[in-house]
């Protein structure tokens, strides 16, 4: 009911922004204001590509890996197993990775302007490189630094350097032309309709006090999970 009465009124209101005759010095407040700003496409356009695009592909990753565990396939106890089909996940799923990325890189190139085919085929790659690169990098550090203290201290939890070359061989021989497949699927799709056209000119965005801050609201947003779990842990 609530999601029915919130969905009549943003259309009423997007139906009222969308009006060509509708008076432009007329003063709204609170989110409103910001009506013409939310399909902007920021700065770093193409990192926030990337990272939708790895948040859809570990998604669909976890989503596809719980619903076998639910079902019995996958069993938690065998780490073994577990790991290698979700690794074996993330190789198929990253199609999905480089498809919505594309798909939101044609949506940021088509918000003001009909992109140049050289200009879309430039940017095409430079995002299906950053995809391809982006979370594996960042995964293999915390892996190689663990396992550069594993063999330091004799520990069985160092990966052995058989895996580590079976997974690089996987990651370019498998992941990698899937990436690429889903982005040529992705932007070869038309771009997506919003309902709220973006004005030429930003609207500025005033010093927000310290509290708002994002550092202090990071901090703040760690700091109450954080001390649930300490406190369940050690209490």
């Amino acid at each position: 009911m609530i999601a029915m009465i919130m969905t009549k009124i943003l259309r009423r209101d997007i139906a009222k922004y969308n009006d060509e005759e509708r008076d432009p010095d007329v003063d709204d407040s609170g989110w409103k204001q910001l009506y013409a700003d939310v399909f902007r496409p920021p700065p770093n356009y193409q990192y926030l590509c990337v990272l939708v695009g790895t948040g859809v592909q570990l998604f669909i990753l976890f989503f596809v890996v719980m619903i076998f565990a639910a079902l019995g396939f996958l069993s938690p106890s065998n780490r073994g197993g577990f790991l290698t089909a979700t690794l074996v996940m993330f190789i198929i799923t990253s199609v999905f990775a480089g498809y919505y990325s594309s798909r939101f890189l044609r949506f940021f190139l088509s918000t003001n302007e009909i992109p140049s085919q050289e200009k879309l085929h430039r940017e095409y790659h430079k995002l299906t490189y950053r995809t391809i690169f982006f979370f594996p990098v960042v995964a293999f550090f915390p892996l190689a630094l663990v396992t550069l203290v594993g063999k330091h201290e004799g520990s069985s939890i160092a990966v052995p350097f058989g895996t580590i070359v079976s997974m690089f061989l996987l990651w370019i021989g498998v992941s990698t032309p899937l990436t690429f497949l889903g982005s040529y699927f992705g932007i070869k799709k038309m771009s997506f309709v919003v309902p709220c056209k973006p004005q030429e000119i930003p609207r500025d965005i005033f010093d927000q006090v310290w509290y708002l801050h994002p550092f202090f609201c990071v901090l703040v947003g760690g700091i109450l999970p954080f001390g649930a779990v300490f406190v369940e842990l050690f209490f």
